[in-house]
């Protein structure tokens, strides 16, 4: 199993809670909450992350971008973010292999970071049952 340390990750105002993250203070509407740089690594290994003093298990495929036959991306923290149909978060491609994580609107302290997944097609190879309970809910996620 391949381990990857990504403490130094976090911004300062996001902490891990039970394999979530959550904001620590409020975050502004349209604030840059940090730059995510991703890491490339052998599509054939298993895959944990030390996080937070916490090792935490990534074996599933689901959150990594598959580059090819021999390569997966880890695009850091962001694989620890739940998909939300009504998110707070948007990641936007800054670079070959850096993401800028921001908000899409006010984001109180206590809140848990999300972003749409199906603003990341490249990610998912089949849709999926969305259980987000946001009100906007889509029910499912198509690719």
């Amino acid at each position: 199993m391949t381990r990857v340390n990504l403490n130094k990750a976090l911004p300062y105002n996001v902490t891990l809670d039970e394999n979530r993250l959550m904001t620590t203070e409020p975050i502004k509407k349209n604030e840059l909450i940090c730059t995510i740089k991703s890491r490339l690594l052998p599509i054939d290994k298993d895959i944990s992350i030390i996080l937070d003093g916490k090792t935490i298990d990534l074996s599933s495929n689901k959150h990594f971008v598959v580059l090819n036959d021999n390569i997966k991306e880890l695009i850091g923290i962001s694989c620890l973010m739940s998909h939300s149909c009504s998110p707070n978060t948007r990641l936007i491609k800054k670079d070959k292999n850096e993401y800028n994580l921001e908000s899409l609107i006010y984001i109180g302290a206590n809140e848990e970071l999300t972003y749409d997944y199906a603003t990341l097609r490249f990610l998912f190879t089949s849709s999926f049952k969305c259980e987000c309970f946001s009100p906007h809910c889509r029910k499912t996620i198509k690719f």
